[in-house]
């Protein structure tokens, strides 16, 4: 199977920075170049002349062409360039639509080039891809240009909190490479053989801990999971320092700007748009504890394997003032090497 370069998204830029040099002024039309990476089937990234758009675009055998679905999602779409009737093979090609996406069109790139080159062959290679283009489009039409609900204001809040400390001990491209729940995945972090969920409460309800999926809890093989449940203090007479801009800025200043557009890219995957960060700027909130558990077999938890079939979708609580025994150090979640 290729192997996936480790500076993956550095080779993206490096690519598009490239092609954006060789573009004549005042000459319009697509200019693409290959990604060199040892895929099965051909991957091309390309620009737009003269709006500087960026695609990708993919070459999939003919055969596959009934899998393909050209709806158009916010910020891109989807189009096929050659004959489907004729020829062994035609161009899937997904463009930028809008400069505000950009960093977020940068993540949905890796991530379906990732998708691609896991595979060896071409059939799983094209399915996946198109499965991940599907899950992108559900993601993109919930998250994409609104404002965070107060709830998912502190959801985020935690995951930030939960990511600062994981760059304190593996740096900042371990740590972003960690961060999932933004791309859609049950589990907020991936750290070297242990999942982390992070659940975010207020004071006035720092006794339970929402699950919002069946799924989360449930464990993947031999992977351990741990449940990371951040507390918050809310108060009208907090400072600016506690706001949703304040941390970000606290996380983004220190990152290269290829991490940058990394990292803002995934934030507008969670529906955090930085050209909006007025709205937030009045509701303040400041971490007052963080607890870790270890959820093992028997944590108390809805499990999807424990589930009679006919029941799907579940959310609920859990109280935490039985939870004392799962309780685990900081340390052994966070000094994982990824």
């Amino acid at each position: 199977m290729p192997q996936l370069t480790p500076n993956l998204s550095s080779k993206i830029l490096s690519i598009f920075s490239n092609i954006e040099k060789d573009i004549p002024n005042g000459v319009s039309g697509l200019y693409e170049r290959r990604l060199e990476i040892g895929s099965c089937v051909p991957i091309y990234f390309g620009i737009e002349s003269p709006d500087n758009l960026l695609q990708i675009s993919v070459v999939i055998p003919r055969v596959f062409y009934h899998l393909i679905s050209l709806d158009d999602t916010e910020g891109f779409a989807l189009s096929i360039s050659g004959e489907k009737s004729s020829g062994t093979s035609f161009k899937l090609c997904i463009h930028l639509l809008d400069k505000r996406f950009y960093e977020l069109f940068l993540v949905l790139l890796q991530d379906l080039v990732e998708t691609i080159v896991k595979q060896s062959e071409v059939r799983p290679a094209i399915e996946n891809f198109v499965e991940r283009i599907e899950h992108w489009k559900r993601f993109l039409k919930k998250s994409t240009k609104r404002v965070l609900s107060y709830e998912e204001q502190i959801g985020l809040a935690g995951e930030l909190c939960m990511l600062k400390n994981l760059i304190k001990i593996h740096g900042h491209n371990s740590a972003l490479n960690s961060w999932k729940g933004p791309l859609g995945a049950s589990l907020d972090f991936v750290c070297s053989g242990a999942l982390v969920e992070v659940k975010s409460s207020t004071i006035s309800r720092q006794n339970e801990i929402k699950i919002s999926s069946e799924y989360q809890l449930d464990v993947e093989g031999n992977n351990k999971i741990y449940l990371c449940h951040c507390i918050f203090e809310v108060n009208d007479e907090l400072t600016s320092d506690n706001t949703l801009p304040h941390l970000i800025d606290e996380i983004s200043r220190d990152l290269t700007q290829e991490l940058k557009v990394k990292f803002f890219g995934l934030l507008k995957c969670v529906g955090y748009f930085p050209d909006d960060e007025d709205l937030y700027k009045s509701n303040m909130f400041k971490l007052t504890k963080t607890s870790f558990y270890y959820v093992s077999d028997d944590f108390p938890k809805l499990a999807s394997s424990q589930l009679p079939k006919p029941i799907f979708h579940v959310t609920y609580k859990i109280s935490t003032e039985n939870l004392n025994g799962f309780l685990v150090d900081m340390n052994e979640v966070i000094t994982r090497e990824n």
